[in-house]
């Protein structure tokens, strides 16, 4: 959403205050894009013989025209830009992913792709806290005021690495230790407690030695 905005600095207030947020964010204009992803899944598992060949040829221009269109906007209105225009581009890019050319299949199973994939949750939690500590450092230290969206290629640049750098870190080093620690407490708290009822009965002696036979005993069923 920031590289779109980028290019299309004027609407930025708009959207922060007034009828433009509402109309690119409220989950009822995004209703088309859900049943699009719906039945993209649906044509894929229907045309599964043939998606290898089409994403071989397919995926290039699509990504070519993903960045062509973060990059300058193709000069269009930025709400249209925004809130559908790019839903068959994204669309073709899922399906091709889905069974993606060789190169961009050992580009995406390469271990630094795997990290940050499994980073990809921390991404979308903190890019709005990571973003306002990002400006406010970038002012104190330069004096620069980065107010709204990222106006600036270069301020976008430093501020994605950190974001991922913090977000790997987490995954990495805070997220699976807080993990082990939660699935152990929690394995604690609801482990499932005997009761008296259910609880194995210890073994009486008296009991085994009053149902035992006795060795006369035994000598006389024997005999």
């Amino acid at each position: 959403n920031d590289m779109s905005v980028a290019a299309h600095g004027s609407f930025s207030k708009l959207e922060a205050g007034g009828w433009l947020g509402t109309v690119l964010h409220n989950p009822l204009f995004h209703l088309a894009e859900f049943v699009a992803g719906i039945v993209l899944s649906r044509i894929f598992h229907q045309t599964r013989h043939v998606a290898q060949r089409f994403s071989n040829w397919a995926f290039w221009p699509a990504a070519a025209a993903m960045v062509a269109a973060c990059a300058g906007g193709l000069g269009v209105v930025y709400p249209i830009f925004h809130n559908g225009l790019l839903l068959p581009v994204f669309l073709v890019l899922i399906y091709c992913l889905a069974v993606p050319p060789r190169a961009v299949e050992a580009l995406l199973g390469s271990r630094a792709m795997v990290i940050l994939g499994d980073a990809s949750y921390p991404i979308y939690i903190l890019q709005h806290p990571v973003s306002t500590l990002f400006k406010a450092g970038c002012y104190v230290v330069t004096g620069v005021l980065l107010a709204g969206t990222y106006s600036s290629w270069l301020a976008l640049l430093f501020y994605t690495t950190l974001l991922c750098a913090i977000s790997v870190g987490l995954s990495l080093w805070v997220d699976p230790p807080l993990r082990r620690h939660a699935k152990t407490y929690v394995s604690r708290f609801f482990r499932p407690q005997l009761t008296n009822e259910h609880s194995p009965r210890r073994a009486d002696p008296l009991l085994d030695l009053r149902s035992t036979p006795s060795a006369k005993n035994r000598r006389i069923h024997a005999s």
